[in-house]
């Protein structure tokens, strides 16, 4: 079990020890819920960076496909673009 005590930027802050019964619930600085990743000042810095670095490898994936495909232009992605660019990773 753990937990993520939330807390203003700027005022410190003991660091509180939380229990359940006899067992101590490890306190983490970030903690992941519903896709969102969370830190104790809320600054959304982690859920950034992995959202980014996500984008940056799909987007990677798609211009490594202009090597099978050809030009990766504005027609890419309407209905025909979109069969021209799904073609070679579905046929190959």
């Amino acid at each position: 079990m753990r937990v993520l005590p939330f807390q203003c930027q700027g005022l410190s802050r003991t660091e509180a020890e939380f229990h359940l019964g006899e067992e101590r619930i490890q306190t983490v600085p970030v903690y992941r819920y519903l896709g969102v990743f969370l830190d104790k000042f809320l600054t959304m810095k982690e859920h950034i960076d992995a959202v980014t670095e996500a984008g940056t490898h799909a987007l990677q994936a798609i211009w490594s496909l202009q090597e099978k495909i050809g030009d990766i232009g504005w027609r890419t992605f309407d209905n025909s673009g979109t069969r021209r660019l799904a073609n070679p990773v579905v046929w190959s």
